[in-house]
């Protein structure tokens, strides 16, 4: 852990890519040490996610929620991506009543978003609803945000999730040919390096709510070759992703969430 003479050590990047670089080689304690240094050196830094993400990589599912409940209290505007974070990870634990238990987390958020304002930022909103099955309204927000004049100005990746909620919530609500149409125009981007996973991560997603299992696992399995651990999407997050909550019981699903320290982070 002692860096080379002349690097910045108040440099939050640094951290982040140390932890990172720590984490695809297995070494997931010397990544979590990694992580919690450069938000003690920078509070508030990516490294709390990073933090977050290790953690669920080790299984440590309350040490995860409690890093996502400390990123909440300092970032208001990621409330609803990191309360659905959370409730993902809840819902991916060993407790028999893992399922209800995240669904009751995520719908306390959404009552206490609509009373407070917290969830005014709405692409995070996306995952409460999937949590929580409100298809109609996942249809209606993901449809809306999509429409929006400046849609064009976000970036790629995050139009590609919006996408694949509205393939999600069209899946859900029985319309199976409007979702094959939506991961068809997906794919058409086509896997771009600079994406980093994006586009099998998305698709997978939506082969996850169509119930075919086999083919989410062998996308997901795409994506993470192109992912990376600091990356909002990337790899360590499966476990907290939402929108992958239908794998959560099946075997080969699982076997992607635990690390091997023989070829990095999986």
């Amino acid at each position: 852990m002692q860096p080379d003479r002349g690097i910045l050590l108040g440099d939050a990047s640094y951290w982040l890519f140390l932890s990172y670089a720590h984490a695809q080689q297995g070494q997931l304690k010397d990544a979590l040490t990694a992580a919690r240094e450069g938000d003690k050196r920078v509070p508030g830094s990516s490294s709390m996610r990073t933090e977050a993400a290790v953690l669920a990589l080790l299984g440590d599912t309350a040490g995860a929620n409690e890093a996502l409940r400390r990123i909440s209290s300092r970032f208001a505007w990621g409330l609803p991506r990191f309360a659905a974070s959370s409730a993902a990870l809840l819902a991916n634990s060993d407790s028999p009543d893992a399922e209800a238990m995240s669904k009751r987390f995520a719908e306390g958020w959404l009552g206490r978003g609509a009373a407070n304002g917290t969830l005014a930022f709405p692409i995070g909103r996306l995952g409460l609803l999937v949590i929580t099955e409100r298809w109609s309204p996942l249809l209606a927000l993901a449809d809306s945000l999509r429409a929006l004049k400046d849609m064009d100005t976000l970036n790629v990746s995050a139009r590609i999730r919006i996408d694949a909620a509205r393939a999600i919530a069209n899946a859900r609500l029985g319309r199976r040919d409007a979702a094959l149409a939506i991961d068809s125009a997906i794919a058409a981007i086509g896997n771009r390096r600079w994406l980093q996973g994006a586009v099998p991560l998305n698709r997978a997603r939506i082969a996850a709510h169509l119930g075919d299992s086999a083919r989410a696992v062998e996308l997901l399995d795409d994506a993470l070759q192109h992912m990376v651990l600091l990356n909002p999407e990337g790899v360590g997050t499966l476990g907290s992703d939402p929108y992958l909550l239908p794998l959560r019981r099946y075997a080969p699903f699982r076997a992607l969430l635990k690390p091997a320290a023989t070829d990095g982070v999986r």
